[in-house]
């Protein structure tokens, strides 16, 4: 199967560098969700062979979707499009590489297509810098996503974010299927500070 990345919907955040790596591996999309402000760069680190990269080198205000991606929801929804400076994140090889994507409400999904790989993982690292998020009431936000090709609502692992009353942000991950309800969301605690750009993984 070939494999698709997806950006969904966040309040504001904008995203960098993508690269996808395969080594036993099964390739899947990378999705980024347009409803929590801030910003995110992503990037997928695993085995050595790249099935994509994109630095998002392409002009500042360029539309993704005039650079390599495809909107499959509400296309030119607030439309997503390229953003300088990129993130940095201390120590990360891929830190200060080529510029970033915003994600400023919600609206078009934008998906990529990279290569499939026919077993075993992928690993994706992203560099997200959130302003705001959803309540800890709520479930939280998803903002990226790993799905097959062609993109559909099968989403193999969703990260979500929210943030408490005062303002610390939680991250979380979900497997497989379309279900975003709390008992299949996994949280981490409310430790991660708004406007500071983090390091996630998602295998």
């Amino acid at each position: 199967m070939n494999k698709n990345s997806n950006w969904r919907k966040l309040y504001t955040a904008a995203i960098g560098i993508v690269a996808v790596f395969a080594g036993t591996t099964l390739a899947q999309d990378y999705s980024a969700n347009k409803k929590t402000k801030g910003t995110g760069q992503a990037q997928v680190i695993a085995a050595p062979e790249a099935l994509t990269v994109e630095n998002f080198d392409s002009p500042a205000g360029t539309l993704i979707t005039n650079a390599g991606w495809a909107a499959h929801s509400a296309g030119g929804t607030n439309a997503i499009a390229i953003t300088s400076p990129g993130l940095t994140y201390p120590s990360y090889a891929s830190s200060n590489v080529g510029n970033a994507i915003t994600l400023a409400a919600s609206g078009e999904d934008d998906n990529h297509i990279f290569p499939a790989v026919s077993a075993g993982s992928v690993y994706v690292a992203l560099m997200v810098n959130v302003q705001t998020a959803a309540l800890d009431a709520t479930n939280g936000d998803y903002f990226f996503h790993l799905g097959p090709d062609p993109i559909g609502t099968t989403f193999r692992g969703r990260v979500f974010v929210k943030a408490d009353a005062g303002g610390m942000l939680a991250f979380g991950i979900s497997k497989g299927g379309s279900n975003t309800t709390p008992a299949n969301i996994t949280y981490t605690g409310f430790t991660y500070a708004a406007n500071t750009t983090h390091l996630i993984v998602l295998k």
